[in-house]
């Protein structure tokens, strides 16, 4: 029986208090600030063997990704112009898409639906530090406006609506 048929353990999650939530924000914002630093030193140094040492270490980190299969259904493109979406308190979950970039599950859901939804963002993105802040005020309605129709001019800006 090879790994893919083998039944996967339910995902699990819960509700965290609005601290943890602000740790959490806090040391994913240091994390991503070190990681820049890093990639900008390496390209300082003028050495390929220091960012290639770095790009190494930050792959296989990449690659050692907890990855649960299943899970929540997916909230799915969000449209062109202002949508309303509920951000819940709940730690984003470490994912991948299809092509194996890396990518932050955060769970939210439709103001008009008590059903949550998966809502994956690529942690490199402004979205996500977006995102970030307004987890510590969660659980809130955010307004998300999205801006441009491609994948290369598409922009996300996030406004805080109220708390929950």
């Amino acid at each position: 029986m090879n790994k893919s048929s083998q039944p996967q353990p339910p995902v699990v999650r819960e509700i965290v208090t609005q601290q943890a939530l602000k740790v959490y924000a806090d040391q994913e914002a240091a994390r991503m600030d070190k990681e820049r630093a890093d990639a900008v030193n390496g390209f300082r140094e003028n050495s390929d063997d220091t960012f290639l040492r770095w790009y190494h270490s930050w792959k296989k980190e990449q690659r050692n990704l907890t990855r649960a299969k299943g899970g929540l259904p997916y909230l799915g493109i969000v449209p062109v112009g202002t949508s309303e979406i509920d951000l819940h308190p709940i730690l984003p979950r470490d994912t991948e898409d299809q092509n194996g970039n890396a990518r932050k599950e955060f769970t939210v859901s439709k103001p008009e639906s008590p059903e949550q939804l998966a809502w994956t963002v690529n942690p490199r993105s402004p979205l996500y530090r977006d995102l970030l802040v307004n987890l510590t005020l969660a659980p809130c309605r955010i307004q998300l406006v999205r801006v441009g129709e491609g994948r290369t001019d598409t922009r996300y800006s996030v406004k805080f609506l109220k708390r929950l």
